[in-house]
C-alpha cells in the first residue's frame, strides 16, 4: 500500500477504456484488460466523443488497433485511424515550423525554449503523431521579448489587435506573453516570458534556467528543452491552470515519468518546497498515479500522503473528469472556479496574491467589457462602475472552464 486515500471513482466500462488506451505501452495484462473492455463496450460515439474531448485520439486509435483491431466495430476504428493520420500531418508541419523559427531565432542572437508541443512529444511519448497540440509555444528571455516579436512579425506573424504594444503593457505584463498568429492562420505562437501567471503562485529561476541548457535532438537539429524536474513542475502547474479538466494533461505527467526515469526527486522537492508550489506537484502527481498508475517513488507518495488538501482537490477532479463541458461548468464556474485556485496555494503570501489579482480582475475593465458595451471614449471612465455588473452576469452564467471539447 502507498498510504494514499483510496478514491472510488464508479467509471463506465467506457470510460475504462479511455484510460485503458491513455499510454504509449502496453504491458500484457494492459493488452489483455484493453481487449476485454473493447468487448464490453456498448457506446463507440462515447468514446469517440470523450476521445476528442480528452485529447487521446491519437493514443485510444493506436492502441485499439494495436490491441484489438479485430473487436472494435469498423466505423469507429476507421474514423480514429483517420484522426490520427490527420493529427499526425498537422503536427509535423508544427514541427517543421517550430525548427524553422528556432533556427531564426538562433541566427538572431535570441534563445529560446520550445514548451510542450512537438518537444513534448519527442521526449515523453517518442511519436510527435501521438500527442495533439494545435499551437507552439516558446520561452524567450525577458530583455528579448519585444526584438523576439518584431522577429515573428519579419517572418510573417502578427500579434492580435488587443495584444499590440510594448513589453511593458499591462496585459502582456499580466499574461506573461503574447500570442502571434500566422498571416495565412494555420499555426499560432504563444511566446512566454515567464511559465505561468504570477498570481498562480508558480515562480522559476529563470535566470538559473537559461545558464544551464539541455539539448533535445529533433531531426538532426539541437533544440533547447527544460530540464526534467523543471517540465514536471510546469505540465503540474499547468494542469492546475485548467484544473486538470482534460485526461491529456494527466497523461503528459504519467508519461514525463515514465520515459524520465533519472528526475532527481530530491532536487524536485525542495524547488517545490522553496518556490510554494509543492501542493501543485503532488496533485499532479496523485492524479497520475491514481488514475494511470504512474510510478513515484515510496518516499515522495509518503510526503503526499500528509498533504490532505491535495489529496481532496485530486478526489473532486476524479470524480468531475469524465463529466462534459455543461456539466462541469455548472461544478467549476464562477466563484467556485476561484476556491479552487485558492485551495492549491500552501502559502499565504500566493493566496493574498491571487486575491489580489481578483481586485483588479473586478475593478479594471477588459476587452471583453468593452466588446459586451462599447462606449465612445468620453465615457470610458463608465466601465468602472459597469465591470462588476459584467462580471456578475459571468457568476452567474459562467463560461465552461478550458476544455474538455475541441472544436473538431
Amino acid at each position: 500500500m502507498d498510504g494514499l486515500c483510496h478514491i472510488d471513482l464508479h467509471l463506465r466500462s467506457e470510460d475504462e477504456l479511455l484510460l485503458a488506451c491513455a499510454s504509449t505501452t502496453l504491458g500484457e495484462g494492459q493488452y489483455n484488460t484493453l481487449r476485454r473492455l473493447a468487448g464490453e463496450c456498448k457506446d463507440w460515439d462515447y468514446v469517440l466523443h470523450a476521445a476528442r474531448c480528452h485529447g487521446l485520439a491519437p493514443l485510444v486509435s493506436t492502441n485499439l488497433d494495436r490491441a484489438a483491431g479485430d473487436i472494435v466495430p469498423r466505423e469507429p476504428l476507421d474514423l480514429l485511424r483517420r484522426r490520427l493520420r490527420a493529427n499526425g500531418a498537422r503536427n509535423l508541419i508544427l514541427t517543421q515550423e517550430l525548427l524553422s523559427l528556432v533556427g531564426k531565432f538562433g541566427a538572431a542572437g535570441i534563445e529560446v525554449i520550445p514548451l510542450k508541443g512537438p518537444i513534448l512529444a519527442m521526449t515523453a511519448y517518442g511519436n510527435v503523431a501521438l500527442r495533439e497540440f494545435l499551437d507552439l509555444d516558446v520561452l524567450v528571455p525577458k530583455q528579448h521579448f519585444d526584438r523576439a516579436g518584431r522577429l515573428l512579425v519579419q517572418c510573417g506573424y502578427q500579434p492580435p489587435s488587443n495584444q499590440t504594444g510594448k513589453l511593458g503593457s499591462t496585459r502582456i505584463e499580466d499574461q506573461v506573453g503574447c500570442d502571434f498568429v500566422r498571416k495565412d492562420g494555420r499555426v499560432s505562437v504563444e511566446m512566454h516570458w515567464s511559465f505561468i501567471q504570477k498570481w498562480l503562485g508558480f515562480e522559476v529561476d529563470l535566470d538559473a534556467l537559461w545558464k544551464t541548457p539541455e539539448y533535445v535532438n529533433v531531426g538532426g537539429i539541437h533544440v533547447r528543452k527544460l530540464p526534467t524536474e523543471i517540465a514536471l513542475l510546469y505540465l503540474c502547474a499547468h494542469g492546475a491552470k485548467h484544473q486538470w479538466s482534460r485526461l491529456c494533461w494527466i497523461v503528459d505527467v504519467t508519461q514525463l515519468l515514465h520515459t524520465q526515469p533519472t528526475i532527481d526527486w530530491d532536487g524536485l522537492l525542495k524547488t517545490a518546497k522553496r518556490n510554494g508550489c509543492r501542493r501543485t506537484l503532488f496533485l499532479g502527481l496523485r492524479l497520475a498515479h491514481t488514475l494511470l498508475g504512474a510510478d513515484i517513488p515510496q518516499e515522495v507518495l509518503t510526503q503526499m500522503r500528509h498533504d490532505d488538501s491535495a489529496d481532496a482537490l485530486a478526489q473532486g477532479i476524479c470524480r468531475e473528469l469524465f463529466l462534459f463541458k455543461t456539466q462541469v461548468a455548472n461544478h467549476r464556474g464562477g466563484w467556485a472556479k476561484d476556491w479552487f485556485y485558492l485551495r492549491t496555494k500552501e502559502r499565504w503570501l500566493h493566496r493574498f496574491r491571487y486575491l489580489r489579482y481578483l481586485s483588479r480582475w473586478l475593478l479594471l475593465p477588459s476587452q471583453r467589457d468593452k466588446e459586451w458595451l462599447p462606449l465612445p471614449g468620453y465615457l470610458g471612465w463608465l466601465y468602472i462602475f459597469l465591470r462588476p455588473i459584467r462580471a456578475a452576469c459571468d457568476v452567474v452564467r459562467p463560461r465552461s472552464r478550458n476544455g474538455p471539447c475541441p472544436p473538431e
